[in-house]
């Protein structure tokens, strides 16, 4: 073969040998790091592109989207009640059964308020029912006055701390509003009166027609009405008790009179029937006595008599009583043809007013 052309051609593939020798040291120029030129020239920028790649890693991982969550399970239905017939028997294991006990504080404070309220509003007539179980308890109760409030034996107790007297009646009467109106505008007048006079101010209030004075107050005296007054809801008023308090003169007292059959005559003559009224009175009864439920110092007269006229027939049974320059009288009446079933009510009335 030729010189030139041998020449010729390892010229020409000399180039070519070196490009490829180059390609492959960068290709494994890390694997030759450790000398010459071409890992020297390799290394750093490799290591660069290491530590670019290092702290992409994360960056990458964590803008890859995270997968759905599986769905949940599906909800399985409630098991069915059991039968009653599975439950306990004792009260206090099917609360077991069912969940636990409240705590012991809150039972206590529950029972306890519970209890408060039914005896407060008397439900159901429980307090009634407990306060009269016994003689004793029932006299305990009244001696407290609890009466005022609960009934106790089936009835209520009227209790005037003004007059200071008090009486019982039957639970199921009504007091009379017109009454305790009436009653309520005269205390109105008379605190004004007393201001006026402690002011000695000229009286603001209406005087009646023609100047009043002394004289027309001497020919119309101020009727004297019962401060109470109590009776059946819805009846036409023959059934009733009341009480009367009416001045007298100083120094008065119900043995002037004389025995209670005398003073019981005087005052059917004088009040009930007097003559020209068209009525009659018949005397059934009378008796006095003291009574240390009350003020022992006061004595009290009892008449039970009966009044007949042409419109009505009525059974009384009244009590009279004097304190200082004051006559109480409590009345109780009802209809001739109610007697034999309410008469013995109406007894324990006119027994139960005192004057305290």
């Amino acid at each position: 073969m030729p010189p030139r052309n041998f020449t010729a051609n390892t010229d020409d593939t000399r180039p070519t040998r070196t490009r490829q020798m180059r390609r492959a040291g960068g290709a494994r120029a890390p694997a030759a790091s450790q000398g010459g030129v071409a890992s020297t020239r390799v290394g750093p920028a490799l290591a660069a592109s290491q530590r670019i790649g290092h702290r992409l890693r994360p960056v990458q991982a964590t803008e890859r989207a995270d997968p759905p969550p599986p769905p949940p399970p599906p909800a399985s239905p409630p098991p069915p009640p059991p039968p009653l017939s599975s439950l306990p028997a004792d009260p206090v294991a099917v609360v077991q059964w069912g969940g636990t006990l409240p705590s012991r504080r809150r039972f206590i404070l529950g029972t306890t308020a519970g209890a408060a309220v039914a005896l407060g509003g008397n439900l159901f007539g429980v307090t009634s029912a407990l306060l009269s179980s016994s003689p004793s308890t029932a006299a305990a109760a009244r001696r407290a006055r609890l009466d005022v409030v609960f009934p106790v034996g089936g009835q209520l107790r009227c209790f005037d701390e003004r007059e200071r007297f008090e009486f019982a009646y039957p639970r199921s009467w009504m007091g009379d509003a017109t009454l305790a109106r009436r009653r309520a505008e005269k205390q109105e007048r008379e605190r004004m009166a007393e201001l006026e006079r402690a002011s000695g101010l000229p009286s603001l209030r209406q005087r009646p027609p023609g100047g009043g004075g002394a004289s027309s107050a001497a020919a119309a005296p101020p009727a004297v009405e019962p401060v109470a007054a109590f009776g059946p809801p819805g009846s036409t008023g023959e059934e009733n008790v009341s009480v009367v308090v009416a001045p007298i003169m100083p120094g008065f007292s119900l043995e002037q009179l004389g025995s209670p059959a005398d003073a019981a005559n005087t005052f059917l003559g004088r009040t009930v029937a007097p003559p020209g009224s068209g009525r009659t009175a018949e005397l059934f009864a009378a008796s006095a006595g003291l009574r240390p439920q009350g003020d022992p110092s006061v004595q009290y007269y009892s008449f039970e008599f009966g009044v007949r006229s042409p419109t009505f027939e009525r059974r009384n049974v009244s009590v009279l009583a004097v304190r200082g320059d004051r006559l109480y009288t409590l009345n109780t009446q009802a209809p001739a043809a109610l007697w034999a079933r309410d008469g013995a009510l109406l007894r324990r009335t006119a027994e139960s007013f005192v004057l305290f």
